[in-house]
């Protein structure tokens, strides 16, 4: 919200922004009230602004524009505020920006006048009078190599009167989850998760009973600790990972985020397995998919496993983050490997929708002469096979990050002269090795597929 406050303040141009001055005007952060009637965005601007007003200041003034007393154009606070480093004997109301300028420069004399020795302190080269621009809003204590909302986001977290004294929150942005899992179990320990009791609270919809039980009422305690449903997704989570947790009875206090603080691996399970268990909660709510509790398990542990090794290489995260549904499918996984000695090349690929399911796998291997565009190789193999088969793909993965850019260059799909194939290649992801393990098992040109490499690629998807 920062940045949009000095945007307002700047009078950016931005259609926002000249809306919002036709409808409010130029309203002063430091004198005027939040206008009545105005729209929640501006009621949140304003709100927002009464907690960095502080550390803002004009540094180009324009005397029309620039009230001598409700703005910081000559301290870090008006001029109202300070009055005792004011002429008591000055007519302060009928003082004018422009009788402090003279030829478009400060005149210290008048200045001198008002404030005393105090002017001193003032450095007429760092605040400029720009007669004919509007005036120019600064964050002060802005480094010069950050963003605004950077700078402003740090800058007040370092603040006493704004931080949360609690300790678990440094542990809980350092689970090694996703931002948006972070983020939801934020919410969960403020209390701001948007569950029935919660809406309730805010006069929005009835306060229904849990949909997985029907027998309480749905708060963050009992959705994410004392369900029964809840209860065996967590023994589930914890027989399959081999690790032990609880909450005390108590899921939003956060106190599991400082028991387990030196276990990341667990404090991944348990902030996950809450955010699987919500998407579980929501489908029921918004699609009225009936909740299969199996699948906040099994999604649970490979979010963590896969996150764990995206982590440690960046690239992977971009996989990670992506939300894919049922319409974004079919999904092709390629895979390849070259045998140096024997000089022979192994492809081997399968195509799953977005619930795993499988429905065309392969491989093939030939002699290898040029191992220079072996992953290109193998991608082309995999789509004139799912183009033979009349599958229309839309997403290719490949375990090999460094034929993307080599993808893009050849345009592949004006190679195999088909335009359908221009979305799908453009949609081209890089993934961990070990999620291939399926296409790399291929390789040995076996009919049967070993039902654990299944259960992985379930598990890894």
């Amino acid at each position: 919200m920062a940045k949009h406050i000095f945007k307002y303040l700047n009078n950016n141009h931005s259609i926002w922004v000249d809306i919002l001055n036709v409808k409010y005007g130029k309203v002063n952060f430091w004198q005027g009230s939040i206008p009545a009637k105005c729209s929640w965005f501006f009621r949140g601007l304003c709100h927002s602004a009464k907690y960095i007003k502080p550390f803002c200041k004009i540094n180009a003034v324009n005397p029309e524009r620039t009230s001598f007393l409700w703005d910081p154009w000559i301290f870090d606070t008006p001029v109202a505020f300070k009055p005792t480093y004011i002429n008591m004997d000055v007519d302060l109301p009928n003082v004018a920006m422009s009788d402090l300028v003279s030829d478009n420069l400060w005149d210290l004399n008048s200045l001198s006048l008002i404030f005393g020795e105090m002017t001193n302190t003032f450095n007429s080269e760092s605040v400029s009078v720009v007669p004919d621009l509007d005036n120019h809003w600064i964050w002060l204590p802005k480094p010069s190599s950050c963003k605004i909302s950077s700078a402003v986001y740090h800058h007040l977290n370092n603040q006493s009167s704004f931080s949360d004294p609690w300790v678990g929150w440094k542990h809980l942005w350092k689970i090694p989850v996703a931002p948006r899992v972070k983020h939801f179990i934020w919410l969960c320990i403020k209390g701001r998760l948007s569950t029935f009791a919660f809406l309730n609270q805010l006069n929005i919809g009835l306060d229904r009973p849990c949909i997985f039980c029907g027998l309480h009422r749905e708060t963050i305690n009992h959705l994410f600790n004392d369900c029964s449903s809840a209860q065996f997704v967590w023994n589930q989570i914890m027989i399959k990972s081999n690790q032990t947790f609880s909450f005390r009875d108590d899921f939003q206090a956060g106190d599991w985020i400082l028991t387990y603080h030196t276990s990341p691996i667990i404090l991944a399970l348990i902030a996950a397995g809450a955010w699987f268990i919500w998407i579980c909660r929501c489908n029921y709510v918004f699609k009225h998919e009936r909740p299969n509790l199996i699948i906040p398990v099994y999604k649970t542990i490979a979010h963590t496993r896969d996150f764990a090794y995206g982590s440690r290489v960046s690239i992977g995260r971009n996989f990670i983050q992506f939300n894919f549904s049922c319409t974004d499918g079919p999904f092709l996984f390629t895979h390849v490997i070259v045998n140096h000695d024997l000089q022979v090349r192994s492809v081997g690929f399968f195509i799953s929708d977005a619930y795993s399911c499988i429905s065309l796998a392969g491989c093939v291997s030939q002699p290898s002469l040029d191992t220079s565009c072996d992953e290109i190789f193998a991608i082309e193999i995999a789509l004139s096979t799912a183009l033979a088969h009349c599958f229309n793909v839309k997403r290719i993965f490949c375990s090999h990050h460094g034929a993307l850019d080599l993808l893009h260059r050849i345009r592949l799909y004006s190679l195999l002269e088909i335009p359908d194939l221009k979305s799908a290649i453009s949609c081209s992801f890089w993934t961990p090795a070990y999620i291939q393990s399926l296409t790399v098992y291929l390789f040995s040109g076996s009919n049967r597929l070993p039902i654990s490499l299944l259960w992985d690629f379930v598990i890894s998807t």
